[in-house]
């Protein structure tokens, strides 16, 4: 690794593009074939993303913060639903994912460039740059299809580390740096651990020169305790309530649920994803301390923080949730696989166990590559799940009243203008965390919140009549507090999934858990 205590600077917008020409047009087929295929438009994005949608709607046409369009939520990631809520006003209907789109290619190039600003910055060799900064960005894409947060948190998050490893900072970006931190949590608010761990890896890098710019730099993140304090007076919570609903254990002992569903159960995403980075990640952590002495200070510095991001984050969840992750909670992976990169890229000497090293890492980015490809343009991951939603849509539109549902509610309350309470409280209000707190039975909240149906996500009907038993949130560990409830009542509809049933019940046959 390189000793050089400076930092290169970029010498063009771009430095290979070809590379950055190659990403744009796999974005592009990616973001926006789905408006050309036979598949539904809303199958492609993630149910949570509908949580977004269904809010900002109300928003628009209400005025009111709210999923169900009765209780007022703050469940969301503030500066995304700021973003789904400004495209909603201003475009409808088909135009409005064309226009979200278009926000997310612009995310997606704008990955790109700030990735090879920040393998500038720690003097990766420049002949596998190229292919680095591609692997990086089409990680990005991966994480974009959904529709999620983080379509606005890898961008800002990449920016902030390429700006902080600048040596160029006039007193202005010191305090743009701290609005740009600022953003970059109120975007994803477990992020604040990457603000945190960048910054840390800021000071130690050049301690002296922190310590003049911090002041400004501190008075740039204003704008979170600002989102604290309105949180509060709005909606009784200075975190999101979606936050807290995942964080009702009893104990705190950590769980393993959380960081165990990042590896498992395999699927596609994890295989061409999760799996490369993991290997990365141990090699890259590996490497940087054997060759420790070979480092330059803010190499290190830099590097240390991108490793520990996933680790801490992951730590921290483990001790205040016991709900599984999905797909969109692993983007720290991709911080991680920035440092295991360059660490890897680092090279200098050119002895033959060198370049045998530089070809191996080729070649392993260009297979993954390749394989992230493949995995961008293929059609929806979520047609089945969606299929599903539009029947129970369908089935509430046709039956009005008010309806109760816990998992997968998100495509379900976007598609019917029926009042969906959410009972896994994530777009719910304070109120109804307090009642999941003290365990309070299910029909007791049924009746409280005057729901007329109920709908489980349950397995399949079994062939003889058969009492069931209701958990929610149903996504909830064993170390969660949860509302129970049964009943040996038959349903008055089903709609089946791949591995679940929909099953529709009339809240009044749920009665108290016997055991």
């Amino acid at each position: 690794m390189s000793q050089k205590s400076g930092a290169s600077q970029p010498r063009a917008f771009v430095e290979r593009p070809a590379f950055l020409l190659l990403y744009a047009a796999v974005a592009a087929i990616t973001l926006f074939s789905r408006f050309f295929t036979r598949a539904p438009l809303l199958a492609f994005y993630d149910d949570d993303f509908f949580y977004y949608l269904k809010i900002a709607q109300n928003i628009v046409l209400q005025g009111r913060s709210s999923f169900d369009g009765i209780h007022v939520t703050n469940g969301y990631h503030p500066l995304w639903e700021l973003v789904v809520t400004v495209l909603y006003a201003i475009f409808r209907s088909r135009f409005f994912f064309v226009a979200l789109q278009s926000v997310t290619f612009a995310a997606a190039i704008a990955c790109y460039i700030g990735a090879e600003r920040v393998f500038q910055h720690l003097e990766t060799e420049s002949r596998i740059r190229g292919l680095l900064t591609l692997v990086i960005s089409l990680q990005c894409l991966v994480l974009f299809r959904g529709g999620m947060e983080i379509i606005l948190t890898l961008p800002l998050g990449i920016w902030l580390l390429a700006l902080l490893m600048s040596t160029d900072v006039s007193r202005w970006k010191q305090f743009a740096l701290g609005f740009l931190a600022s953003l970059v949590v109120l975007s994803r608010l477990d992020a604040i651990f990457l603000v945190g761990l960048l910054l840390l890896g800021w000071i130690w890098n050049s301690p002296q020169r922190a310590v003049k710019q911090l002041p400004r730099l501190l008075s740039g993140t204003a704008l979170f305790p600002i989102y604290l304090a309105f949180n509060q007076l709005a909606f009784h919570s200075m975190l999101p309530v979606s936050g807290h609903a995942k964080q009702l254990k009893t104990n705190l002992l950590p769980s393993l649920r959380g960081p165990l569903s990042v590896a498992f159960p395999l699927n596609y995403t994890k295989l061409v994803f999760v799996w490369p980075c993991l290997l990365l990640f141990v090699v890259g952590v590996f490497y940087i301390t054997a060759n420790r002495r070979d480092v330059s200070r803010k190499q290190l510095a830099f590097c240390r923080a991108l490793f520990l991001f996933p680790v801490v984050q992951l730590l921290a969840l483990s001790l205040v949730s016991d709900w599984p992750l999905w797909g969109w909670y692993f983007y720290p992976l991709v911080f991680s696989s920035i440092a295991g990169f360059a660490t890897l890229g680092l090279f200098r000497s050119r002895s033959a166990q060198t370049q045998l090293f530089e070809s191996a890492a080729a070649l392993f980015g260009f297979v993954v590559v390749v394989f992230l490809i493949g995995y961008s343009i293929i059609g929806p991951a979520n047609a089945p799940s969606y299929a599903v939603s539009v029947q129970v849509a369908e089935f509430i539109n046709e039956h009005p009243g008010v309806y109760a549902m816990g998992d997968r509610a998100g495509a379900v309350g976007y598609l019917t203008n029926q009042p969906i309470i959410q009972l896994e409280g994530l777009v719910m209000d304070p109120t109804y965390l307090t009642k999941i707190r003290r365990s309070e039975p299910l029909p007791q909240i049924l009746k409280d919140y005057g729901v007329e149906y109920y709908i489980a996500l349950l397995g399949p009907l079994p062939p003889a009549r058969h009492c069931f038993e209701f958990r929610e949130p149903s996504q909830a560990g064993p170390s969660s507090r949860v509302s129970l409830g049964e009943t040996c009542a038959s349903p008055i509809a089903s709609f089946s999934d791949v591995g679940a049933t929909f099953h529709i019940f009339h809240a009044d046959t749920i009665g108290i858990a016997t055991r």
